[in-house]
């Protein structure tokens, strides 16, 4: 039933619990995985007053963390049997749910795994990302608590 999957990673923080459900599926339904992490940018850079790093000294930091999440989940799915490729991309804050499930129509994917809970302003006001890739997707979303 289930043959591409995409496991939306939203940090470290649920990472474990969303992967953990997400290798049991894939490896039951014999699916591919791709691991996606939509980095949230902001359109508004940080200070270069010398009082914190450069833009760009701390968009490359930030891209190697969100690289080596998705390149740390890949790992435990392909030790685990499970075929796994990942991805890192951008979005404007408000649009990672948008992006997210864009992705996963472009990919042809039959289920979306993501988590249920993440904080912050944005998920009090409009819900977590994981709500919100459930309302706007066509495809089926899987909410891992």
């Amino acid at each position: 039933m289930y043959r591409n999957l995409v496991v939306a990673l939203g940090g470290a923080d649920d990472s474990s619990r969303v992967l953990a459900h997400a290798t049991g599926l894939a490896k039951a339904a014999g699916a591919r995985v791709r691991v996606l992490h939509v980095r949230a940018v902001d359109c508004v850079e940080p200070s270069t007053l010398g009082m914190a790093p450069s833009a760009p000294t701390l968009v490359r930091e930030e891209q190697g963390v969100a690289r080596e999440l998705v390149d740390r989940a890949v790992a435990e799915l392909v030790g685990a049997g499970v075929d796994a490729y990942g991805d890192v991309v951008e979005a404007m804050r408000a649009e990672v749910a948008v992006t997210v499930s864009a992705a996963a129509a472009s990919g042809n994917a039959d289920l979306i795994v993501v988590g249920a809970h993440q904080g912050g302003l944005l998920a009090a006001l409009m819900g977590s990302t994981g709500e919100r890739v459930a309302r706007l997707s066509p495809i089926p979303v899987l909410l891992v608590p």
